[in-house]
């Protein structure tokens, strides 16, 4: 990624992004699309002091740990007393399939691709932020031997390899034995090669994107020609999530879902707790595959292909809000919702706070807790 490839976007797109002209050949894409519309009419764009300025960031500046973007999200906020650090918006993945083994016409393609995004729309949440990562059956299309001697081992046994296929939990739907109260959804694991995942704060720059990359041949108002994909992947789905003070009940409110009284109106997630907080994650470079001197579980080393990379986790897990709220058939909330209890649940007992006279509206007390480190 260059320098000139993060200046500031000269100009926002001319006209809307709607679905019918954002999916043209992408039928895929139309899940996220739909999610960012809604989303849309609610989020509010945050003003952000940059750490790393879009319009001054050189080559050094940009993080070579992929998912290492936090001077480009920038302030921390404090909210309740509480230091924050809020992520992009908007977060859409796309995954898709390989129809053919690529070449190197296609690897300059796709490098073209996400230059072109980036010499367009800032690398910063302002913007749009681009990772791309390659599962097991693209790696599967490669010579075995390159593959083998590229990838890292686990230190623990370096018959295995850092890079293995998803697996169900034992207390996953479609286990022997395992039932939910109201999702019995089996846990498939899809066969992708790729993914793209795209982060930002507005969510028609985001929807600008996705609409490029799916034939549309205009980015940011002018007509740019879309990547040379004919023939070489398949968009297979698209899924869309939202980080933002007050979305959830937003959300719940515009559909209707049952329990959206209980949601708290400022959580920026569904169970009503923050867990932005910067004390809450370690530093990125314990999540690579090199590690760091607390964290070292593979045989990268520092200058290894791979010696920045990880990999990236997608979550299967079903949220369910009645649940959580203890909702009986006409949705009145039982002895379990109490705030009190699902603090215990989330944080650690005793309760870290008692929470409002009444336990359950607008989730019963407040969205911003301390995160209090109780040892590893």
């Amino acid at each position: 990624m260059d320098a000139e490839q993060h200046r500031e976007a000269s100009d926002t797109p001319e006209r809307t992004v709607t679905r019918r002209n954002a999916l043209k050949g992408a039928a895929a894409l139309a899940t996220a699309m739909g999610t960012l519309e809604l989303v849309g009419k609610g989020a509010v764009l945050p003003e952000r002091a940059y750490a790393a300025g879009a319009a001054d960031v050189t080559a050094a500046a940009l993080p070579d740990i992929q998912h290492d973007i936090g001077a480009f999200i920038a302030p921390v906020q404090n909210l309740g007393g509480i230091p924050m650090s809020l992520p992009p918006v908007n977060t859409v993945f796309l995954t898709a399939r390989l129809l053919r083994t690529p070449n190197r016409t296609d690897q300059a393609n796709l490098t073209n691709a996400m230059n072109t995004i980036e010499a367009n729309y800032p690398f910063a949440a302002g913007g749009v932020i681009t990772f791309v990562s390659y599962g097991l059956p693209y790696f599967r299309r490669l010579p075995a031997s390159v593959v083998n001697a590229a990838i890292p081992k686990l230190r623990s046994n370096t018959a295995r390899s850092v890079l293995e296929e998803a697996v169900p939990s034992p207390t996953d739907v479609g286990q022997p034995g395992i039932t939910k109260l109201n999702f019995n959804v089996p846990v498939r694991i899809e066969s992708n090669d790729l993914l793209f995942t795209l982060r930002g704060d507005n969510q028609t720059f985001v929807q600008d994107v996705i609409s490029w990359l799916g034939g549309s041949n205009r980015l940011v108002g002018r007509p740019i020609a879309s990547p040379a994909f004919a023939g070489l992947l398949q968009f297979t789905s698209s899924r869309a999530m939202f980080t933002q003070l007050g979305m959830p009940k937003f959300v719940a409110n515009q559909v209707g879902l049952p329990f959206a009284r209980f949601i708290h109106p400022q959580t920026p997630m569904w169970m009503g707790f923050a867990d932005q907080q910067v004390n809450a994650s370690g530093p990125a470079a314990i999540c690579t595959f090199a590690g760091n001197p607390s964290a070292r579980l593979t045989t990268a080393a520092a200058g290894d292909y791979f010696d920045n990379g990880s990999i990236q986790h997608l979550s299967h897990v079903i949220l369910d809000m009645r649940q959580f709220f203890d909702l009986d058939a006409n949705n009145v909330p039982g002895e379990d919702a109490v705030f009190t209890e699902r603090v215990q649940y989330m944080f650690h007992s005793p309760a870290i706070n008692p929470g409002n006279a009444d336990q359950v509206t607008n989730s019963g007390g407040p969205a911003f807790l301390p995160n209090e480190f109780r040892g590893v």
